[in-house]
């Protein structure tokens, strides 16, 4: 056995060597992929927590600009209520026919015509009523062909007291497929209640021709002289100046606004006859419940009638 290991000895000693290669290798193989998975995780952690660091600061960045825009806007604001409040104060309505850049006035104004353009009755509403049945489809038939209004300028005067006002608008009319706009003019009777501005609608244009709500007997007489006082008429004279013009000078404006008078005067005359139905509907209701009634009314006297017979 000894003279084995003596003769073998060699062999022996270069397997436990190998041995214990093998087993440093293995265990050093296992260190370093340890070590390179921790190595990897905490890069990977860095990074998380630096781009978390960059989306924290941003978004402050970001919350600190909307701030600032935020106070920027309402210093804005602040200012601009300012300055409307001291336009305002400096474009008094007085006693004089003027034009004038009272800008609540200005702003009451661009809301009716906006609403107008759109056909936008619900919203028209809020600035102007009331509204009569034969102006509200007017405007539906006038949003058809109207693309908007562009004001020009604001004259004023004083109505009947410090709280209302008697409005004329220079204006520009621009129509749908037609470039060039037709000059214009408009009246408008505004009041103004617990500071707020409206316009009374019972004095428009509209209803000043037609008539369909009731008027005070009062303003309208004042109205009438308003319209004969000599800037108003100089006004109105001048307009209507500029509107032949535009006319003769454009062909296309002068053979949209003949086929709209045409238009105009169908929707008018179609109008007529829808409300002459209408009428002639309503009073058959009303006197077909009149006869119902008086139907029962009978029926009821002769069931006392027979109730009280049967007594006796």
């Amino acid at each position: 056995m000894s003279e084995f290991i003596k003769n073998h000895l060699g062999r022996v000693i270069a397997m436990v060597c190998l041995v214990a290669f093998l087993v440093a290798m293995v265990m050093s193989t296992g260190t370093d992929s340890s070590e390179g998975e921790s190595n990897a995780a905490k890069s990977k952690t860095e990074k998380v927590e630096s781009t978390s660091k960059e989306k924290d600061a941003e978004q402050k960045t970001d919350e600190k600009k909307d701030k600032a825009k935020e106070e920027e806007e309402d210093k804005k604001d602040k200012e601009d209520k300012e300055d409307a409040a001291e336009t305002d104060e400096e474009a008094a309505i007085t006693s004089e026919f003027s034009e004038t850049s009272n800008k609540a006035l200005a702003d009451l104004i661009r809301r009716y015509y906006k609403a107008y353009d759109k056909g936008d009755l619900e919203t028209l509403k809020e600035v102007a009523s009331p509204l009569s049945n034969r102006e509200k489809s007017y405007i539906a038939f006038m949003s058809k062909y109207v693309k908007s209004h562009d004001i020009k300028k604001i004259y004023a005067k004083q109505g009947l007291d410090a709280g209302s006002i008697m409005v004329s608008v220079y204006m520009e009319e621009y129509f749908q497929k037609v470039k060039s706009p037709a000059p214009g003019a408009e009246f408008f009777y505004v009041e103004t209640a617990d500071g707020a501005m409206s316009i009374n609608n019972r004095y428009s244009s509209f209803n000043l021709e037609n008539k369909d709500l009731k008027m005070d007997e009062t303003i309208t007489s004042q109205i009438a002289s308003f319209e004969q006082e000599e800037g108003v008429v100089k006004l109105l004279s001048d307009i209507q100046t500029e509107y032949n013009d535009a006319v003769i000078q454009d062909k296309e404006l002068a053979g949209f606004i003949k086929d709209f008078q045409s238009k105009a005067a169908k929707w008018a005359s179609d109008y007529q006859k829808e409300e002459k139905e209408r009428q002639k509907a309503a009073e058959k209701k009303a006197e077909e419940e009149k006869k119902a009634a008086e139907a029962e009314k009978k029926a009821g006297e002769a069931k006392i009638f027979v109730t009280t017979d049967g007594v006796n």
